[in-house]
C-alpha cells in the first residue's frame, strides 16, 4: 500500500528532557494557546521532508541537537533522525524511535538524481510516484517530480493558507509545473510520454545525426555470424585459459627467482674464492721472499763467523773492505761467534716455521682452487638453467600470456563494436521516434481534469454548512466558490476553503494506487474569537462543523493546528493534543 502516516516526532538533547509528540490514525488536533510550540511541530515535520530551511532558533530549542521522526508505512516502521544544526545527512532506520537497534541507512539531503540515496527518493518510494516525469514549460521539457513539490501538497503553513494567490501555483514562473503536477495526482498520467516540440533545425539536426550513426553501423565492420553471447563464450575461455597460465607463470616465476637467488648466492661465493685466491698467491710470494731473506742471513751470520775463526788464528788482519789493520785484541771474537751462532739458531727456528705456514698456505691454495672450480661449474650450471632451462620456460609462458591478453583485447573490442552498434541502432529508433509527424497539443490542467476535485470540493462545503458550488478557472489558477473566487473572500474564508482543497484531494487520493502523504494544516480555522481576525473571520458553526468533518473522513491520518478546541462531540473519535502554556507546549521547561 502507499502512502504513510506519521507516529511520533521527538527532539533530544545532552541533558535536556525530550521533546515528542505522538500522532495517531485519523484525525489530530494539536491545540493551544501562542508561544506552546505548535507551529514549531510544523516547522519540524516540514524540516524532517526535507526542506531547505533551517530550523527556526527559538530560545526553546537550546540545548537540543538531534530531531527524531517516526513514520509507518504498509505496516513497516521507520525512524528518520538528523541533527538539528546541520542536516546535510539523514540516518534512516527501519524500526521504531523506541528500537533503534539497527544499522541506519544515510540518506542525502539534497536531491542526487544519480543515486537513490536521497530522503527524496525514498519519499517518493513509499508513494509510489517515483521515476515520473512533469513537464515545466510550453516547449515541452520536463523534469523528475521531486518530493518538495508534493509536500505543497501536503503541508500547508499559517501564511500559505490565507494566501491571495492562487492555491495550485505558487509563482508565476512555475504555473506550467506546478499545475501539471496537480494534473498528474488527478488523472495518475504523468508527462514521460510526451515529445518535446522541437524546430525544424533541431528536427534536421537530429536526422543528420541517424544518418551519421547509420553510417557508423556500415562501416563496422563485424562479422554477421558474430555475437555476443559466442564472444562471451570466448572470452570466458580465455578467462580460464588465463588463471591456468598465470598460475603457472607464477610457479616458474617463483622457481626461476629461486634459481636466480642461488645463482647469486653462488657467484658471491665464486669472488670470495677468488679473492682468497689472490691473497695465498700474495701471501706465498711474500714467504718466499722471507725465505730468501732468512737464508741470505744465515749466509753472512756463517761468513762473519768464519772470519772470526780467521783473526782469532792471526794476531794483525786488515779489514777486507776497508783493508785497515785490525788489532785482533781489540775485538772479542768469541763473542761474536757465539752471537752469531745463536742467531742462526734464531732464523732456522723462524725458516722452519715459515716452511710449516708455506706448507699450510699452499694445502689451503689447493683447497680454495678446488673449491674455486667448483663454484664456476656450479655457476655455468645455473646459468644454463637459468638461460636455457627454466629462463625458456618462462619466455615461452609469458608469450603464451601475452597471446592470450591480446586476444582477449580484441574479443573486448569486438563486443564493444557490437555494444556500440546495438546502442547506436537503439539511439537511431529514438531519434527517429522523437521526430514528430505533426505537434500536438500537451495536456493541461483543465476544468474537465478539475471536475472531480471540484465536485469533492462543493460535497464538503455542502457537509460543513457552505451550500456553494466549486469551479475551476484554468486562466488565473484559482477556484470559484459561489459567485465569486477564492482570493475575493476574506482571509478566514480563504484559509477554509484552501483548507477544503487539500482535504478534497487527499480523499481522491485515497483511492488511488499512489499517494501524497499526510496533510497538514496549521491554522485552516480563522474564527471571529481570533484578536487578529480584524473582521476577515468565519462563523464559529463554521470551523466546528469543519472539524466535525474531518473526524469522519476517509483519509488515513489528517493534522490540525490550531488555537480552537474540536467541539465536545468529537472528541473521543480524535486524538486531541492540547498544549496550555506556561511550559506546557511542545518542548518541556
Amino acid at each position: 500500500m502507499a502512502g504513510y502516516i506519521f507516529k511520533e516526532l521527538r527532539l533530544t538533547g545532552e541533558n535536556k528532557k525530550d521533546a515528542f509528540v505522538q500522532f495517531k490514525h485519523g484525525l489530530n488536533v494539536i491545540s493551544g494557546p501562542s508561544n506552546t510550540g505548535k507551529t514549531f511541530i510544523f516547522d519540524c515535520l516540514d524540516f524532517m521532508l526535507g526542506s531547505s530551511d533551517k530550523l527556526k532558533a527559538i530560545p526553546e530549542i537550546k540545548g537540543y541537537s538531534n530531531i527524531f521522526l517516526e513514520i509507518e508505512a504498509d505496516d513497516q516502521s521507520y525512524t528518520i533522525e538528523t541533527e538539528i544544526k546541520n542536516n546535510n545527512t539523514y540516518k534512516l532506520y527501519r524500526s521504531k524511535i523506541n528500537k533503534l537497534n539497527t544499522e541506519p541507512e544515510i540518506l542525502k539531503r539534497k536531491l542526487d538524481s544519480n543515486t537513490k540515496n536521497n530522503l527524496n527518493s525514498f519519499f517518493l518510494n513509499l508513494n509510489k510516484i517515483d521515476n515520473k516525469k512533469i513537464r515545466k514549460n510550453a516547449k515541452g521539457d520536463t523534469t523528475s517530480l521531486s518530493y518538495r513539490n508534493v509536500v505543497k501538497f501536503a503541508l500547508i503553513d499559517e501564511e500559505r493558507i490565507i494566501t491571495k494567490e492562487s492555491p495550485i501555483v505558487s509563482h508565476y514562473t512555475r504555473e506550467t509545473e506546478e499545475s501539471n503536477t496537480l494534473r498528474f495526482f488527478l488523472t495518475g498520467n504523468d508527462d514521460s510520454s510526451i515529445i518535446k516540440k522541437i524546430s525544424s533545425q533541431e528536427i534536421q539536426r537530429r536526422k543528420g545525426k541517424i544518418d551519421l550513426l547509420h553510417e557508423f553501423i556500415n562501416n563496422a565492420n563485424v562479422d554477421p555470424n558474430l555475437n555476443s553471447d559466442e564472444i562471451e563464450g570466448q572470452l570466458e575461455r580465455i578467462n580460464v585459459s588465463l588463471i591456468n597460465f598465470t598460475l603457472n607463470f607464477n610457479r616458474i616465476k617463483k622457481d626461476y627467482l629461486s634459481v636466480e637467488t642461488d645463482y647469486t648466492n653462488k657467484n658471491i661465493e665464486y669472488v670470495e674464492f677468488n679473492k682468497r685466491r689472490s691473497e695465498i698467491t700474495e701471501l706465498l710470494k711474500r714467504s718466499y721472499i722471507l725465505e730468501q731473506q732468512y737464508n741470505s742471513d744465515i749466509l753472512r751470520l756463517k761468513s762473519t763467523i768464519e772470519s772470526g775463526l780467521f783473526m782469532s788464528e792471526n794476531s794483525d788482519a786488515s779489514c777486507p773492505t776497508c783493508k785497515q789493520e785490525i788489532t785482533t785484541k781489540t775485538l772479542d771474537i768469541e763473542q761474536i761467534i757465539i752471537s752469531c751462532e745463536s742467531e742462526i739458531q734464531k732464523i732456522t727456528s723462524l725458516l722452519k716455521e715459515l716452511k710449516v705456514s708455506q706448507t699450510l698456505i699452499s694445502e689451503e691454495e689447493k683447497d680454495n682452487e678446488k673449491k674455486l672450480l667448483s663454484t664456476i661449474t656450479e655457476l655455468e650450471q645455473l646459468r644454463i638453467k637459468l638461460q636455457d632451462g627454466i629462463g625458456i620456460e618462462l619466455d615461452k609462458t609469458i608469450e603464451t600470456l601475452t597471446n592470450l591478453n591480446n586476444k582477449k583485447s580484441q574479443l573486448i573490442g569486438i563486443q564493444d563494436i557490437i555494444s556500440k552498434t546495438n546502442s547506436f541502432s537503439q539511439t537511431i529508433k529514438e531519434l527517429e521516434s522523437s521526430i514528430p509527424i505533426t505537434k500536438g497539443n500537451y495536456p493541461t490542467l483543465t476544468s474537465d481534469v478539475t471536475k472531480k476535485l471540484c465536485k469533492k470540493m462543493s460535497e464538503i462545503l455542502k457537509e460543513i454548512g457552505e451550500n456553494k458550488t466549486v469551479n475551476y478557472s484554468s486562466e488565473s489558477f484559482e477556484f470559484e466558490i459561489g459567485n465569486s473566487f477564492r482570493n475575493t473572500y476574506g482571509k478566514g474564508y480563504r484559509a477554509i476553503y484552501y483548507s477544503v482543497y487539500i482535504i478534497a484531494l487527499h480523499e481522491i487520493m485515497e483511492d488511488n494506487t499512489f499517494k501524497i502523504g499526510v496533510p497538514v494544516l496549521d491554522s485552516p480555522l480563522v474564527t471571529y474569537k481570533k484578536p487578529n481576525a480584524s473582521g476577515e473571520g468565519i462563523d464559529l458553526n463554521l470551523a466546528m462543523d469543519f472539524y466535525r468533518y474531518l473526524s469522519k473522513t476517509k483519509i488515513r491520518q489528517t493534522i490540525i493546528i490550531e488555537n480552537e478546541v474540536p467541539p465536545q462531540d468529537i472528541l473521543n473519535k480524535v486524538n486531541h493534543i492540547q498544549f496550555k502554556g506556561f511550559g506546557d507546549g511542545f518542548i518541556p521547561k
